[in-house]
């Protein structure tokens, strides 16, 4: 059992070459319930938590090779985004995401409502829209 604060949250610190000139920092807890987990921070201080107890790997190296590539692999969801939120990201008004949305002017695999909200896709907002205006 943990004794102190600092035994449950004492981390150790591994810098990462990540291609040209980045620099990717990998906090590892020594609590050993969190050895499949991992906090990996980038050049700008975005901290992700990664879990890679599904992983298998060899050494320490590989481990924190395995981090790596878990942090680089894409989400499905970065593609998919609230009517609110890809009306903000492309510059529009929130309603006229929603009317696209209701006059059935996305294909039936861009847009789904989902409970309130209707959710949308990066291709078929690309689509309509062309380009995020926030990139």
């Amino acid at each position: 059992m943990k004794s102190t604060i600092e035994d449950f949250f004492a981390t150790d610190t591994y810098a990462v070459e990540h291609g040209d000139d980045i620099r990717l920092m990998v906090h590892l807890s020594r609590a050993p319930e969190f050895a499949s987990q991992a906090v990996v921070e980038d050049a700008d201080g975005k901290q992700t938590l990664i879990d890679v107890s599904y992983r298998s790997w060899e050494d320490f190296d590989d481990l924190l090779g395995v981090i790596v590539e878990e942090y680089e692999t894409p989400s499905p969801l970065d593609d998919v985004f609230s009517a609110t939120e890809a009306a903000a990201l492309w510059g529009l008004d929130e309603s006229t995401v929603k009317k696209a949305c209701l006059q059935g002017r996305f294909h039936h695999y861009e847009a789904k409502k989902s409970g309130w909200p209707w959710l949308v896709t990066r291709q078929g907002m690309e689509r309509l829209y062309g380009a995020k205006h926030s990139e």
